[in-house]
């Protein structure tokens, strides 16, 4: 289950990041997809000590 979470929140924030891209927002978009390995990294972590 939580790398079905982790899946998800990268997958949300390289859409975020393309979204920024897309409205002209470089820094932002470049910042998104840079973060989302860590956010999904922190997520996997956090669902996998849930046990669920």
């Amino acid at each position: 289950m939580g790398f079905l979470v982790a899946l998800g929140v990268f997958a949300a924030a390289i859409v975020l990041g393309i979204v920024f891209f897309s409205t002209g927002h470089v820094v932002l978009g470049i910042i998104a997809m840079l973060g989302s390995l860590p956010f999904a990294l922190a997520s996997w972590l956090k669902w996998a000590d849930r046990g669920i």
